[in-house]
């Protein structure tokens, strides 16, 4: 394959603050190092303005939240995985092709796909190496074998069963990459694609139709879950049909089932668990909890503000999350794009937590309490735990651990 390029590490940002405030803290029942009681310190400024939170250690799979406010220091135990902890850092990574990166998946062996909207094409990213993978990177409609297949924006990706699957976003259709043959094929949607008006349709996946569609999951059953960005709904591709499982429609900020709820603009679809999805409903500001079978619509995370607020659930705020993650260990992570911050819900928490990021765009590697993103839009999980974002507004892939 052609333009073979390597990703650089870019260099680790500086230490961190060696600030001496005071700052008094509840007796936690196990003893603190002398390294998590200074970085407590160093950060306590920072917590106070953001109303935020600082990781600093971990403790086995939990990790340690000092969720500082200017009255007190509370401490909260959660078991969020062993990448955030008191070492863990920040680290970017340089390729021309990631410019206008839109999604990344990876695979069982831990290669990764990322999607690239302005250049109509799928790349892989193999140990280090970056690789054209699908697409003629014209805009056009083509099925075909790899690179003689042509997408149109394409957007949201997902894995499962050794194929990678596409939100071709100006085609209003979902695509299939088939790994072990190479063939590119249309899942569902039909239309004159190509940037025309989208519709809705439902019924059997040859006449459905979506309106640019940007998010995609796959179930383990093989069920697929859209979010159909410009019709404001949640589809579901079973078998051989399309039906809306919620929303659709006008835009709108309602709970409901089936129709009667609705979204603004849903970019990101996550499976939740056995029962449930969870769906970034991006120009409402919140996270939306949608049930598989009966499409009961109800809203998780987020009060709606544009704001950087952590905070209970229904109370904290998001500006456009892009993307949610659910890891592993049953922990969110949510790419909080125009707040330029990852935030984190903990399994089994009631609380919204700013992981890393400080709300104002720029660039900065090094301890996720120093790290400065810009338009964050992307969140996966490596094998290890380990995180990797695709920094939009810095066009660049950035790796937590």
């Amino acid at each position: 394959m052609a333009n073979n390029k390597k990703i650089k590490d870019s260099p680790i940002g500086a230490k961190p603050s060696t600030d001496t405030g005071e700052v008094e803290v509840q007796e936690p029942a196990y003893e603190l190092s002398e390294y998590d009681k200074k970085l407590i310190k160093a950060n306590r400024r920072r917590n106070i303005l953001l109303g935020s939170v600082f990781l600093v250690g971990t403790l086995t799979l939990g990790t340690v939240f000092f969720v500082t406010t200017s009255q007190n220091t509370t401490i909260e135990l959660s078991s969020v995985g062993s990448i955030v902890g008191q070492n863990a850092e920040v680290a970017s990574f340089d390729s021309e092709w990631f410019a206008n990166a839109i999604d990344i998946v990876l695979d069982d062996n831990g290669i990764g796909y990322f999607s690239n909207s302005e250049l109509h094409k799928i790349y892989k990213l193999d140990r280090g190496s970056v690789t054209e993978f699908a697409g003629t990177g014209v805009d056009d409609l083509e099925e075909g074998n790899l690179l003689n297949a042509s997408f149109a924006s394409p957007t949201g990706l997902s894995f499962q069963g050794n194929a990678v699957y596409v939100a071709d976003q100006g085609n209003h259709r979902i695509r299939k990459i088939d790994l072990t043959t190479g063939d590119v094929t249309t899942v569902a949607g039909s239309g004159p694609g190509r940037y025309a008006l989208g519709e809705l349709v439902d019924g059997a996946i040859a006449d459905a139709r979506f309106n640019g569609p940007m998010g995609v999951v796959v179930d383990s059953d093989g069920t697929i879950y859209v979010a159909d960005t410009g019709n404001n709904a949640i589809r579901k591709i079973s078998g051989d049909t399309v039906s809306t499982l919620a929303g659709g429609g006008n835009s709108g900020d309602t709970e409901g089932t089936g129709s009667a709820a609705k979204f603004n603009g849903p970019r990101s679809v996550a499976i939740l668990d056995a029962t449930n999805l969870l769906v970034a409903d991006t120009s409402n500001n919140k996270l939306k909890i949608v049930n598989k079978t009966t499409g009961e619509t109800k809203t998780f995370a987020g009060n709606g503000s544009l704001a950087l607020k952590d905070g209970t659930l229904l109370s904290a705020s998001f500006y456009s999350p892009s993307d949610v993650l659910v890891t592993q260990a049953g922990n969110i992570f949510i790419a909080d794009t125009f707040n330029h911050a990852i935030r984190v819900i903990p399994r089994s928490s009631n609380n919204v937590y700013i992981l890393t990021g400080n709300g104002e765009p720029g660039f900065k590697d090094g301890k996720m309490s120093e790290a400065i993103f810009d338009s964050p839009i992307s969140i996966v999980e490596e094998r290890d735990g380990a995180i990797l974002v695709v920094d939009a507004g810095n066009k660049t892939i950035r790796r937590l651990k």
